[in-house]
C-alpha cells in the first residue's frame, strides 16, 4: 500500500524547469531512496511533498495524517538557538500532538547518546549535535513516515554509523523511510527501492536490485555516474 503517492509533479523557477512530470510512490514499510546530483531537484521535491511550496501542476496524495504523522528532516535545519537542548526537542515533539511526548523526548535522547548535553543551549553545539537533535525531533513522536533531506550532513563517521542504526531500527518497527541524498552508498545501505532525479527527470526507478541486474557488469555508484552523465 502507498504511504504516499506523487503524480506528474512540475515545478519551474524564474522560467527554468526544476521538475518535470514527476511520479512516484513510497509504499507502507519500506526505506525508500530519492537521489540525485546536487541541484536535481530533490529538495524542491521534498518541499512540494510536504506543501512548503505549491507544485506548478501535479498532485501529492497521504495515506496518513500529514501533520501528525511524518517526521521531517529538513536540510536546513530549524532548532531554536536560544533554547537548550531538551527544551528545543520537546517543543518541536509537542507540536507533533504526542501526547506521551515527555517519555518518548526522554527515550530517544537517550538512544541518541544525548543525555550529557540536554542543558546546553542549542546556539552553543556543534554542528553535529545540532544535526542529532533535529534527529531526535524526527523520530521521538514514532512517525508513520519519516523524510530525511541530505541526513548524514556534519556528521562524522561515528555519528554516521549511529544514526543508520537508528534508520533501520525505526524501518524495522514499521516506519516507512524516504531518504534524499547525492551520496549513492547511502542509499544502496539502508534502502531496497529508489528514484534517481536528474535534470529535474526521473532517470531511475525501482528496486535496487532490479537496476544492478540491468547493469550488471557496474556498481551501483558506476550507474550513478554513468547515468548522471548520459553516457
Amino acid at each position: 500500500m502507498a504511504i504516499l503517492t506523487a503524480t506528474t509533479i512540475s515545478k519551474s523557477f524564474a522560467n527554468k524547469c526544476v521538475l518535470d512530470k514527476i511520479s512516484l510512490d513510497v509504499r507502507q514499510g519500506e526505506a525508500f531512496g530519492i537521489v540525485g546530483p546536487n541541484g536535481a531537484g530533490k529538495t524542491t521535491l521534498i518541499r512540494i511533498i510536504l506543501g512548503i511550496i505549491p507544485p506548478d501542476s501535479g498532485n501529492i496524495k497521504f495515506g496518513i495524517d500529514k501533520r501528525r504523522d511524518i517526521g521531517y528532516l529538513p536540510e536546513d535545519r530549524g532548532l531554536f538557538h536560544d533554547m537548550n537542548m531538551r527544551d528545543a526537542i520537546a517543543y518541536l515533539v509537542r507540536l507533533r500532538q504526542d501526547k506521551d511526548h515527555e517519555r518518548h523526548v526522554n527515550e530517544i535522547i537517550d538512544l541518541l547518546g544525548l543525555r550529557e548535553h540536554i542543558k546546553k543551549k542549542v546556539s552553543a553545539l556543534s554542528h553535529g549535535l545540532k544535526q542529532l537533535a533535529q534527529i531526535a525531533v524526527v523520530f521521538a513522536h514514532h512517525p508513520k513516515l519519516a523524510i530525511l533531506d541530505e541526513p548524514f550532513v556534519a556528521l562524522d563517521p561515528i555519528n554516521v554509523a549511529k544514526f543508520r542504526e537508528i534508520i533501520r531500527r525505526f524501518n524495522n518497527e514499521g516506519t516507512t523511510i524516504m531518504l534524499s541524498t547525492h551520496k549513492i552508498n547511502e542509499i544502496e545501505d539502508l534502502c531496497t527501492r529508489m528514484c534517481m532525479i536528474n535534470d529535474g527527470h526521473i532517470a531511475l526507478y525501482d528496486t535496487i536490485k532490479n537496476i544492478k541486474s540491468q547493469y550488471p557488469k557496474f556498481t551501483l555508484e558506476q550507474i550513478f555516474v554513468k547515468v548522471a552523465n548520459n553516457i
